[in-house]
């Protein structure tokens, strides 16, 4: 008979962070026409009483208004995978607005070297950050979510590189 060793699998844990979008952009298309029929009877009401000055001002609002959503809107695309596996931990982030826009960044770092480090926000009223550090490379991940989230997401990743899988 003839006895094997199986060799486990490496054990692969994933996360994928989004930021928590509230509205489509159908929704937005359908709330900034709202906001232009408003503006237009308003435009129209300051044309009756002659005052017609007033036009080039609500096109400006709402050249404002609509370019804030679309910012906004924009920034609801971003998303960061972290791929967590025996050897390395991959790192995906997608930031719109960032300076390398519409760039998917990639980055692999060393599990078996990897921190997860919090770093105390430098002023009152600013959220802390998470850091993955690894052979002198720190990277910011998990910044789309609230404080209490990212703080459990940091146990997390804690647990996930420090687990019997990097272990040989």
């Amino acid at each position: 008979m003839h006895n094997a060793i199986k060799k486990p699998m490496p054990t692969v844990k994933h996360y994928i962070i989004r930021p928590n979008c509230s509205m489509n952009w159908a929704v937005t298309i359908r709330l900034l026409g709202l906001i232009a029929i408003v503006l237009a009877l308003i435009a129209i009401g300051f044309l009756l009483l002659g005052l017609w000055l007033v036009l080039p001002f609500l096109g400006l609002e709402l050249v404002f208004i609509i370019t804030a959503f679309y910012i906004v809107a924009r920034q609801h695309r971003a998303f960061e995978t972290i791929e967590i596996s025996q050897y390395k931990i991959k790192i995906q982030q997608y930031r719109p607005l960032a300076i390398k826009t519409g760039a998917i960044q990639t980055f692999e770092l060393n599990t078996m070297w990897a921190q997860i480090k919090i770093k105390p926000a430098q002023y009152r009223n600013h959220a802390d950050k998470l850091f993955i550090i690894s052979h002198g490379v720190a990277l910011e991940v998990a910044a789309v979510l609230n404080e209490d989230e990212r703080k459990k997401f940091a146990k997390e990743l804690y647990h996930a590189v420090n687990t019997d899988m990097n272990c040989i």
